[in-house]
């Protein structure tokens, strides 16, 4: 069992609830979508990638002495023993998050590592992306799981809160501005979207909207848009 690694680094959780955290990255090489405003396209068209058996990339991960730990990439479901790597990395007491884009089935992670935390992206019309999403994958999301949203225009926006309505996800909803930028118009939206609810018997305890937070990407507004952050 061999894995297709791009970079593996420690620093701090730049996007999620989970923001701040010092955490161990390990960025897989590949993914199936082409998103417009990927910020990572070295993970799945450059040629910085390597090959790391099980326990080798366990070895790895351990070296920084860091309790948490984000699978990222490209898309990490896509890696051939990727479950098999989370369940390794919970016995032996690490906290394991997976970022993953959507468009591929979590019912098997979750049936088998229960314990895994997961930041699934929906893909917005600004991405190319939006009709990726594969709908079942919200019957696996949890109370601890999140579901993030890059807005780039207002297009994304009522895609995002339109989603949100249909679907009142019970787990964590994140609207991220696109290269951290217009996070007041967001806002503003995002508001409006609540106040809109008012009055509403169905909505008496808080609208599903009023459960979403803006966050923008914290290693970004620290470090800019380099490699290994």
């Amino acid at each position: 069992m061999s894995f297709n690694i791009c970079e593996i680094f420690p620093s701090i959780q730049g996007e999620g609830v989970n923001t701040g955290l010092p955490t161990v990255f390990v960025r897989f090489f590949g993914c199936n979508l082409s998103c417009s405003w990927c910020d990572t396209e070295y993970s799945k068209t450059g040629s910085q990638q390597s090959s790391m058996d099980l326990r080798g990339l366990l070895e790895k991960v351990s070296t920084h002495y860091l309790p948490n730990v984000c699978l990222t990439g490209g898309e990490p479901l896509l890696q051939e023993g990727v479950i098999e790597l989370v369940e390794e990395l919970i016995l032996e007491g690490f906290n394991v998050d997976m970022e993953t884009n959507g468009s591929l089935p979590v019912i098997e992670l979750v049936n088998k590592c229960p314990a895994v935390r997961i930041s699934m992206d929906v893909k917005t019309p600004s991405s190319g992306m939006s009709d990726s999403f594969l709908d079942e994958n919200l019957d696996h999301l949890r109370f601890d799981d999140t579901l993030k949203f890059i807005i780039a225009s207002d297009e994304d926006l009522s895609f995002a809160l339109e989603f949100v309505q249909k679907h009142d996800p019970g787990c964590n909803i994140i609207l991220t501005p696109c290269t951290n930028k217009g996070g007041d118009g967001l806002v503003e939206g995002l508001l409006k979207a609540i106040r809109s609810c008012e009055g509403k018997d169905e909505n008496r305890h808080g609208s599903p909207f009023s459960r979403a937070r803006v966050m923008v990407q914290t290693h970004r507004v620290i470090w800019g848009d380099r490699k290994g952050v």
